[in-house]
């Protein structure tokens, strides 16, 4: 998996005080999907002139951030992508029904199991559009390449494809390279928590990760969690877009 989406390196949250993941600085070529990402992250809290018990709908702001995710390579990238998905649906259906009939899971030679080929389509759409190699290569130092910036949702989709399948190590390591390039994926948070508790590390899973995911709405409190949240990692963002 490392020679796809390069070296993770040692968990860097192996113990509840391990610091904030830093997103790594944008070329001057991506700023503006950056930008546009930021304006989505900001929709996922209600606005400021909100007051307590006015209701928050978040489910417009959290398609459009999957939307952009998916399409930010544009559409050609998204239609391989959207393919492969379609295929790991039609393979998950037909295990299911494999087993509730009874019948033993396909065998890997077997040319109706496609899960290899649809795992390695997706390795390839990471490979080829941007998934930096070795872990703390900046963009500047890739000089300035647009591929520098990173397209992740190959990887959240190879990750949830990978827990799918029962390989949570290597889920949780996809995981962990999609919130290198992106801490505020919340995608791949909600991934990590369940890969960890799937391979029995409660403490990860619940002392260490579940902290950093997206808080659920809460009126009572006038959203405090998830606009806190939201602040942070929209920071976060910006800092990663430099003077440039």
């Amino acid at each position: 998996l490392e020679n796809i989406i390069g070296t993770t390196g040692d968990d860097d949250a192996s113990s509840p005080s391990a610091p904030p993941i830093a997103a790594p600085a944008v070329p001057s070529p991506a700023r503006r999907l950056r930008e546009r990402e930021i304006a989505l992250l900001r929709g996922l809290a209600p606005p400021p002139a909100s007051r307590t018990g006015d209701p928050f709908d978040d489910g417009p702001a959290v398609a459009a951030l999957w939307e952009f995710w998916f399409r930010e390579r544009g559409e050609s990238a998204a239609a391989e992508l959207r393919a492969c998905e379609a295929d790991a649906y039609r393979m998950a259906a037909s295990d299911f029904l494999r087993a509730k009939s009874g019948a033993r899971p396909l065998p890997e030679n077997d040319p109706a199991n496609r899960w290899a080929e649809v795992e390695d389509r997706m390795r390839d759409l990471a490979r080829s559009h941007g998934i930096k190699g070795p872990a703390g290569v900046s963009a500047g130092a890739a000089g300035g390449r647009v591929d520098a910036y990173s397209w992740v949702e190959p990887l959240n989709r190879l990750a949830t494809l990978l827990f799918q399948r029962g390989r949570y190590e290597e889920s949780a390591r996809a995981c962990r390279a999609i919130l290198t390039e992106r801490p505020w994926h919340f995608g791949a948070l909600s991934g990590i928590v369940m890969c960890y508790r799937n391979l029995g590390e409660n403490d990860k899973a619940d002392r260490v990760w579940a902290p950093r995911c997206m808080p659920r709405l809460d009126p009572v409190d006038n959203y405090r969690r998830r606009r806190d949240w939201v602040k942070r990692n929209v920071e976060d963002a910006e800092r990663t877009l430099g003077n440039k």
